[in-house]
């Protein structure tokens, strides 16, 4: 281990415990408060106590329904509280415990990002600085004693942004598979936050190209729209819901069950490919770029499937949420 790195670990720990020492007096401070949660704080921490208890009935359905039927707000919350509602007899203080335990990894994570920004002593001192800015923000000590999802973001939002760095650094396969669980995980813990990241991440990766790759990119899109000839019958539907969701969303209606047809649709055909022709599925998917790939199996399949539930219909409830 290099002599950099050594000192980037120490000051990562050394971050690490001096966030935990205000995150300690925050949260004896939320302990002398007499009011309960109420309104979001109430219902977030609802979720994890129904998923608690589905479990201490020994009912896995009940559990997993629970999870599936969690789309208004996202189950990935739900799942960070589970271990310490468990832990604390499902108490107030006992949720608001997780926000104070992820304020904690937030600087050390301000570190981490800075340090993929730039190895030297730029992004040192700059993740000091961004640090040192977090450790005094009223605004995250507000925040780091609530049960809000607002500390998750945050912390899935920086490890979104490190793994995505380092999956452009290194470009292995495992990679970008760490990068986008990551990304994953901060869209399933609310959607506006991920949606962000997938438009800053879409956008440099389209920025990265050349001209000439940027051109071909643009007109693929349009062709998805407006399909050239030879205009088979496939690419024509297509192209209709395309404009018909384009118009829905202009016009301000929710358009999550014409997604959700799409979904339904798209997946019966692929069935039917696959049947039809595996090895030629196959070669399709060794041929895409890793980064590509990855971001199939770790977001867009897993939400593909997830949006096919038919109870509740998730499509819909993500776009009247958003």
């Amino acid at each position: 281990m290099t002599g950099k790195k050594v000192i980037f670990l120490l000051f990562a720990v050394a971050l690490l415990a001096v966030a935990a020492v205000e995150a300690r007096s925050l949260y004896l401070f939320y302990l002398d408060q007499p009011r309960l949660p109420m309104w979001d704080m109430a219902g977030h921490g609802w979720g994890a106590v129904e998923l608690l208890e589905a479990l201490s009935e020994g009912r896995p359905l009940r559990f997993l329904d629970l999870l599936n039927r969690q789309d208004k707000w996202p189950f990935v919350y739900s799942l960070l509280l589970l271990p310490f509602v468990a832990m604390g007899n499902a108490t107030f203080a006992s949720a608001t415990l997780l926000s104070a335990v992820l304020f904690v990894l937030v600087p050390p994570l301000l570190l981490w990002a800075a340090r993929e920004v730039d190895d030297g002593p730029a992004g040192f001192w700059g993740g000091l600085v961004a640090a040192a800015l977090f450790l005094a923000s009223p605004f995250f000590r507000v925040f780091g004693i609530l049960v809000m999802r607002e500390m998750a973001g945050v912390v899935f939002s920086l490890l979104a942004f490190c793994l995505y760095l380092r999956a452009r650094r290194l470009g292995s396969a495992w990679a970008w598979r760490l990068a986008g669980l990551a990304s994953l995980g901060l869209f399933l813990v609310k959607y506006n936050y991920g949606l962000l990241w997938g438009i800053a991440v879409l956008a440099n990766e389209v920025l990265r190209r050349s001209p000439e790759e940027r051109r071909e990119l643009a007109r693929r899109i349009g062709r998805l729209f407006w399909p050239g000839p030879p205009r088979r019958p496939g690419r024509i539907v297509l192209a209709v819901w395309l404009w018909l969701l384009a118009i829905a969303a202009g016009l301000g209606i929710n358009f999550g069950v014409g997604l959700y047809a799409g979904l339904v649709v798209g997946t019966v055909l692929v069935a039917l490919r696959w049947k039809r022709d595996r090895e030629g599925v196959r070669a399709w998917w060794r041929s895409l770029p890793v980064e590509i790939r990855a971001t199939l199996e770790t977001v867009v399949i897993p939400l593909w499937i997830w949006c096919l539930s038919p109870d509740p219909v998730h499509p819909k409830n993500i776009v009247a949420f958003l």
